[in-house]
C-alpha cells in the first residue's frame, strides 16, 4: 500500500493506507484527462504526500510517459530555467 496523508473533516493530519491500485487507477486517469503525451513536459511544485499532487502532478504524467520536473518553491526566474533547460527555447514563445 501506500500512505497519503489528509486532514479529513476533522482538520488534524493523519495517514490513510490505499491500496496501489487506487493511486494507480487515478493517475492513469489524470494523464488521459489532460490528454498528456511522451512529447510533453511538466513543472509542478505540488506536494507529492497527498492524493491531487500525487496523481495530478506525478502519476498521470508519468503514466503517460511524460517527463516531470519539480520545484520546491514557486520563483518565476528559477521556474523559467528550468523550463529552458527542459523543453529549450520553445517555453519562451509557448504565451505569444
Amino acid at each position: 500500500g501506500i500512505i497519503i496523508y489528509t486532514s479529513g473533516t476533522t482538520g488534524n493530519p493523519k495517514g490513510v493506507v490505499h491500496a496501489n491500485g487506487t493511486p494507480a487507477i487515478q493517475s492513469w486517469r489524470w494523464g488521459k484527462a489532460l490528454g498528456l503525451t511522451p512529447d510533453d513536459k511538466l513543472l509542478s511544485k505540488f506536494p507529492y504526500f497527498w492524493s491531487a499532487g500525487l496523481t495530478m502532478t506525478l502519476g498521470g504524467p508519468l503514466s503517460a510517459g511524460t517527463a516531470v520536473s519539480t520545484i520546491e518553491s514557486f520563483d518565476a526566474g528559477t521556474a523559467l530555467e528550468i523550463l529552458d533547460q527542459a523543453i529549450g527555447e520553445s517555453a519562451r514563445a509557448a504565451g505569444h
